[in-house]
């Protein structure tokens, strides 16, 4: 979620000492710190005093990453001008917001639309304005919305604008984002009318409290909101005189000095949130809230914020000044940072000054905040290490390289431990990618189980054979809120299926007529591929096991097995059954420092062929059952072959020349004395050598039968 460049200014903590000017202390100064935080990435880090030092005070960051919380704020005009462009306007925003969702950001939404007045969508019954976290309750939104009617006066962007700044119930700790879409020029100020002294008034940035309606961007400015705008390359003027230009270029500025981007109106979704997501990923803003403690009302209060050597300001104005700050009031300001070293040095410091005016005294104070890797300040040496996880089942593998798994349903088991407290497991998200989708599970989830420290995630439904499964731990808390400091993608390939032969050479059934014997079985399996190792061997006659270290076998080229030698070493008959036996490369287990991983490989199998021989120089006549006779052998007009013994089925009698061809199938059938005769007289056959092939219920009987003219 955070890029890698980020990475390191998330792993530090803030601190601020707070120190005197003048004869002024800080428990005498009317200005006092309510809050004091860096937004980093849309996580707001608070500071406490330190126990040691008084005048410290420590933003403990830890050693953690976020998937930072964002609220996203709509401001859309539905004027009638916007009809054409409403559909695609819908798909962009509707398109960014859900893959903030996707993507497992911390997002809050909410809309308001304009046309010549505006309307404030609130989302909770609770006192004022409030946001919803809910993705499809947005979708919902943005479907519904359409665009009609023209104004008859000045569209009301400006004062939608200020009212979304102003009203909603922002969280605190959140990076905040507006989205102003319109094709129209605004004069919409806290005057009315489009006279240029009007324009004027929003142009000015000195003024604070800010005026009403006229100032939004002052407002953002000064708080830190983030505005980006779609607009058309040229606005139109609408109903009124407005100058065009100068809209076309507040709308750039606001954008611009707010660290946004004006996008074009008919930008699309990519683009909008491939735009957005790297600020909100490095987004930092420096966020200090005073409180006028004192009895009096500040009649100037003036805040300078002058940053390190390895800081820049993006966006908020160095000097800002409020007016009329009465007491028990508390305001905020922001600036936002861009930091290019998290090194503990002089450079990556920022003071803020400031200076309170009231009627009866003028008051300054000098904070200091440097920003420090974690760790560094002892005694707060590791105070949030955070779990970290380890991913044991399927396990991480090296690079290059795939765990294979024959499990149907395998499980996926990870442990997540702390080295100093417990693990949070309401804070577990573990995201699941496979050809399924992509889906984000918590701990009331029935596929996931906790029992410390592992954590199981069981698939509903088997996985899809040949395809492959990714998980990662995308966030996780432990007791005292420290976040986990790195995990890793796992992933595992899903291979149910054994190899297969191909092709065998010669094939099933084939009749050798040379006392050698060469066979060769070629195979594959795509995935995991075929071991050659012991699992790759061959079994003649249920007898003999011939490996690959056999001098008999030998493996390749290619993905092959060459069974080869002489037909009287591996069998003394005339039929040969030849089985070869594959396995696959899914491993039975892995071991995983103590635990072990079960895979249930390898997928096995075995495939068998049956093969005849005609060159033995002795076949005698010899009855394979007492219930098969075959007579006279030799002969030179008909061959009787007398069947006896309880017969179910009829026989299949079947006559091959010593090149394997079926010569004649006899099927005739003569009774007798409970015996069963077929007569069979050869027709324009030579004379010579056949094979003699008799297949009775479940046995099957071979001869070798000469006939002579």
């Amino acid at each position: 979620m955070i890029e890698k460049a980020i990475t390191l200014f998330i792993l530090m903590s803030l601190a601020a000492c707070l120190a005197s000017e003048g004869s002024n202390t800080q428990a005498n100064n009317p200005l006092t710190i309510a809050q004091l935080y860096l937004n980093d990435g849309g996580r707001a880090i608070p500071f406490s005093r330190a126990m040691y030092d008084t005048t410290l005070f420590i933003a403990d960051f830890g050693c953690r990453l976020d998937s930072g919380k964002v609220d996203l704020v709509i401001v859309l005009d539905t004027s009638g001008s916007m009809s054409t462009k409403m559909s695609s306007v819908k798909s962009a925003l509707d398109g960014a917001c859900a893959s903030f969702h996707a993507h497992d950001y911390d997002m809050n939404y909410a809309i308001v639309t304009f046309n010549d007045t505006f309307f404030m969508h609130d989302y909770s019954p609770a006192a004022g304005y409030q946001l919803t976290n809910g993705y499809p309750t947005i979708h919902s939104e943005i479907s519904s919305i359409g665009a009609s009617g023209e104004p008859s006066c000045n569209e009301w962007a400006w004062t939608a604008l200020w009212h979304a700044l102003n009203d909603y119930q922002w969280r605190k700790d959140a990076l905040r984002i507006v989205i102003l879409v319109t094709d129209e020029a605004s004069c919409a100020l806290d005057v009315s009318g489009c006279a240029t002294d009007s324009c004027e008034v929003y142009a000015i940035d000195s003024l604070h409290p800010y005026p009403q309606y006229a100032n939004p961007k002052m407002k953002a400015v000064s708080e830190a909101f983030v505005i980006y705008t779609m607009t058309p390359s040229t606005l139109s003027a609408g109903a009124t005189s407005c100058s065009t230009a100068f809209w076309d270029t507040m709308y750039h500025r606001i954008a611009s000095e707010t660290g946004g981007t004006n996008f074009d109106i008919s930008a699309t979704w990519p683009t909008l949130y491939n735009t957005i997501r790297p600020m909100v990923d490095s987004a930092k803003v420096l966020t200090v809230c005073l409180t006028n403690n004192s009895s009096d009302t500040i009649d100037t209060a003036r805040i300078e914020f002058e940053p390190g050597d390895s800081m820049t300001t993006i966006a908020g104005d160095s000097i800002k000044y409020l007016y009329c700050w009465p007491p028990g009031s508390t305001y905020c300001f922001s600036w936002r940072l861009h930091m290019t070293t998290t090194n503990p040095t002089e450079g990556n410091c920022f003071w803020l000054y400031t200076r309170a005016i009231t009627d009866s005294s003028t008051d300054t104070t000098t904070i200091r905040g440097c920003m420090v890797p974690c760790g560094l300040y002892i005694p707060y040496t590791d105070t949030c290490s955070g779990p970290y996880v380890t991913n044991i089942c399927p396990p991480d593998t090296t690079a290059g390289t795939t765990v294979f798994s024959a499990c149907p349903e395998q499980e996926i088991v990870v442990s997540i431990a702390d080295s100093d407290t417990t693990v949070d497991s309401t804070s577990i998200r573990f995201r699941v990618s496979s050809s399924r989708g992509t889906f984000t599970y918590t701990i009331d989830s029935s596929q996931l189980s906790w029992d410390p420290p592992y954590l199981t995630f069981t698939p509903d439904s088997a996985w899809t054979n040949n395809t492959t499964v990714t998980y990662k731990v995308t966030y996780v808390d432990d007791a005292k809120g420290c976040h986990v400091s790195s995990t890793r993608d796992g992933s595992f390939a899903v291979d149910l299926q054994p190899p297969v032969i191909t092709n065998a050479n010669p094939a099933d059934g084939h009749i050798f007529t040379s006392g050698v014997f060469v066979a060769s079985y070629s195979f594959i399996d795509s995935f995991s591929g075929v071991r050659t190792d012991s699992s790759l061997y061959a079994v003649i006659e249920d007898t003999l096991t011939l490996y690959t270290s056999s001098s008999y076998i030998t493996v390749g080229p290619g993905s092959r097995i060459t069974i080869s030698g002489l037909w009287t070493y591996f069998c003394s008959d005339e039929t040969m059954e030849v089985c070869v036996h594959l396995a696959d490369s899914v491993p039975e287990f892995i071991i995983v420092g103590d635990d072990t991983c079960d895979l249930c490989g390898p997928n096995d199998t075995t495939y068998c062929y049956h093969y005849i021989n005609t060159s033995l120089k002795v076949l005698p006549e010899k009855k394979l059952d007492e219930s098969v006779l075959v007579y006279p052998n030799p002969f030179n007009d008909a061959l009787t072959i007398e069947l006896s013994g309880d017969q179910q089925s009829p026989p299949i009698v079947e006559v091959y020349d010593l090149n394997g061809k079926l010569i004649a199938k006899p099927y005739q059938i003569d009774v007798k004395d409970g015996k069963r005769f077929l007569n069979w007289k050869p027709k324009n056959l030579p004379s010579g050598i056949y094979i003699l092939i008799v297949e009775t219920g479940d046995k099957v009987y071979y001869k070798k039968i000469k006939y002579m003219k």
